[in-house]
């Protein structure tokens, strides 16, 4: 029982990260109305990073049961990522009309959950 809840816990944590990140581009694709801006292709970039987990990274446990490291190439390509995301944020300024208090309060969840799902 402890070896499935373990799992569930995990692809729970990527797929409500996944959802998130398409709903909030949803809205602001189609009910907030907002052009194409830079914000929006960190959050692009973020769905990318989640797509890698929910494919890659989606066992917690190999088949032994012992946790998974088979992928760990996903997590060096997170931190590249997820680098240029936290520098492109904290530089520019996103302030504007063009994106909407969803878009930039969530890049800096997601990079502190993203965080916390590598330590789990």
């Amino acid at each position: 029982m402890a070896f499935n809840r373990k799992d569930l816990d995990w692809r729970a944590f990527v797929t409500i990260l996944f959802q998130v990140n398409v709903g909030i581009l949803l809205i602001d694709e189609f009910v907030m109305l907002t052009e194409v801006n830079k914000l929006r292709s960190l959050m692009y970039q973020c769905l990318a990073n989640h797509l890698l987990q929910m494919i890659f990274l989606r066992d917690f446990y190999d088949v032994n049961g012992k946790v998974n490291t088979k992928n760990t190439w996903v997590w060096v390509i997170h931190i590249v990522s997820y680098a240029y995301i936290i520098y492109e944020y904290s530089h520019h300024s996103y302030h504007s009309d063009q994106s909407t208090e969803l878009s930039e309060m969530w890049i800096p969840l997601d990079i502190i959950l993203t965080i916390n799902i590598f330590f789990y």
